[in-house]
């Protein structure tokens, strides 16, 4: 790409784009450091990006930033359990903004979809202002929480069944950048609703089973509403 020299600043000039390109194989790419964390993780299906890099490059200067990226038919799979989360499908947006700093950045995603079991995940992702990030989530899902389970378990639920329905919105500023904390639930502004159907769980170190559990919540605002709740 061509380069000017202007004193200590460079100009620049960049266009990019990668074409249904093969996910497990540009992880297989990516330092281990990196991945070790998603390391019972598969991942297979299509990658695809473009984006522009343009402007002026110096001490505290930075250039214009900007691209769009998607995932299609997408599967991810852990080694483990062999329970696979299939059709993964999504296109995103990324910008640094009009004063080109972390402040103005933004990135969205979109379009959001996701099949494990019989169950599904939609969803929309929209985070602006990286130093100080504002979130807006948009999920509905309709999910079997044992394959939930199975996909990530912990070491708190030896056992979990039964059936998740959620259709919410979210908004909130965090305190921190990228880091939730307790506060930032309480000053969201939500709505939605939540129903849980014939939840059984079993919790490590605890003798009581928990059993038929049904529940209907609304939220509205930073309230969570019962509407009913038994087990």
């Amino acid at each position: 790409f061509p380069s000017h020299d202007k004193g200590e600043q460079s100009f620049l000039d960049l266009n990019f784009r990668g074409k249904d390109l093969n996910i497990g194989s540009i992880l297989s790419l990516v330092p281990e450091s990196f991945t070790r964390k998603f390391h019972p993780f598969k991942s297979t299906g299509i990658f695809y990006f473009t984006g522009n890099i343009s402007g002026l490059l110096g001490k505290g200067i930075f250039p214009s930033m900007e691209g769009s990226f998607g995932i299609k038919n997408g599967e991810l799979i852990t080694d483990n359990t062999k329970v696979p989360v299939r059709q993964v499908n999504l296109t995103g947006y990324y910008s640094n903004g009009r004063l080109k700093t972390s402040e103005s950045s933004r990135i969205e995603i979109k379009n959001f979809h996701a099949e494990i079991g019989k169950g599904f995940v939609n969803g929309r992702f929209y985070a602006e202002n990286f130093s100080k990030p504002s979130l807006k989530i948009s999920v509905q899902a309709t999910v079997e929480l044992d394959l939930i389970h199975r996909f990530m378990p912990t070491d708190t639920l030896i056992a979990l069944d039964g059936l998740l329905k959620l259709d919410m919105d979210f908004k909130t500023r965090l305190a921190k950048p990228w880091s939730i904390e307790l506060t930032d639930f309480k000053n969201a502004l939500t709505s939605g609703s939540l129903l849980i159907k014939d939840v059984n769980f079993s919790l490590k170190d605890n003798p009581n089973d928990f059993k038929d559990f049904d529940g209907e919540f609304y939220f509205r605002g930073n309230q969570l509403n019962i509407k009913s709740f038994s087990g």
